[in-house]
């Protein structure tokens, strides 16, 4: 990854008597290295807090959790839900195989603040849907 070091400029207005915006009145001085993790999904992030903040996770998990057992291994419900709300709102592709693509993505990981660990497969996501998938008469 790279830095950019910004130096500001000291005018700061245009030749037309307008001020212009702070980031017009900057310049690159040094490019560097960083250990920052950058992703082309900015916006990811802000969505997936507002779901969580409005209580879309616990809804679905108080009212599909009965379907699933209890179990200590794996990915647990509310990592499913995240991963597959966030799969869903991205929309860089549409298909189940590239949760293992994502899986091996570190910014990916950041960006939905898990561990690589936390992260679903394809198979993981494809049984998570055959629990969904009976039909109740």
């Amino acid at each position: 990854m790279s830095i950019l070091e910004v130096q500001k400029q000291k005018n700061n207005t245009s030749p037309f008597r307008c001020t212009r915006l702070s980031f017009m009145g900057s310049k690159i001085t040094k490019i560097g290295i960083t250990n920052d993790k950058i992703s082309a999904r900015g916006g990811l992030p802000l969505i997936m807090r507002y779901i969580e903040r409005i209580g879309l996770y616990v809804l679905i998990f108080s009212t599909i959790s009965s379907l699933f057992l209890k179990n200590k291994k794996g990915l647990q419900l509310p990592q499913f839900l995240k991963q597959m709300f966030a799969f869903m709102i991205d929309g860089t592709s549409m298909s189940i195989s590239f949760f293992d693509k994502l899986k091996t993505e570190e910014g990916y990981a950041a960006l939905l603040e898990n561990k690589k660990s936390e992260m679903a497969s394809s198979h993981q996501i494809k049984r998570f849907f055959r629990k969904l998938s009976f039909i109740l008469l």
